[in-house]
């Protein structure tokens, strides 16, 4: 938690204000600006091999949200398996080298609630089909882990 100054005393900056302002300043010419585009193709190097990619047309991302955006305070927990654990890191890794930007598992699990959401109306009718569904108690493992399956399964029928 945050701890306040006292009277007095300079907050702690790492870097200073000058600093930064020199830094931005400066006219150096950047990396990308050396990078000559025949194509709409980019020379992407992953693990030591040189690929083209194609970079993603404007028309694929949504600029406009459907809704105001509210300040994210709320927060919700789940427990995961090790192997989970490694294999949702793996896949924002995956991402993150495919879209050549920073993923993080928690954009990942928020763009799945995104997608959950816009289509609930279809989740709500396939769960409709599969009534007779019960949790089972924490405690018994492999019912637990049946019973995330079926709704994985309902999940999955939604979104097709």
């Amino acid at each position: 938690m945050a701890k306040r100054v006292p009277k007095g005393e300079q907050p702690f900056r790492p870097v200073s204000e000058s600093i930064v302002h020199s830094v931005l300043s400066q006219t150096t010419e950047s990396p990308q600006s050396n990078i000559q585009q025949e194509s709409e193709f980019n020379l992407v190097e992953l693990n030591g091999k040189s690929e083209e990619v194609e970079e993603v047309p404007n028309n694929l991302v949504d600029k406009t949200p459907s809704k105001p955006l509210e300040k994210r305070n709320r927060e919700k927990r789940f427990l995961l398996s090790l192997s989970e654990e490694r294999q949702l890191e793996i896949l924002a890794i995956s991402l993150s080298a495919e879209l050549g930007t920073s993923v993080k598992s928690s954009h990942i699990i928020r763009a799945c609630l995104s997608m959950l959401l816009d289509n609930e109306e279809k989740v709500v009718s396939s769960a409709e089909k599969a009534r007779g569904l019960s949790r089972p108690p924490n405690g018994d493992l492999k019912a637990v882990s049946e019973f995330e399956k079926a709704i994985a399964k309902i999940l999955k029928k939604a979104l097709r």
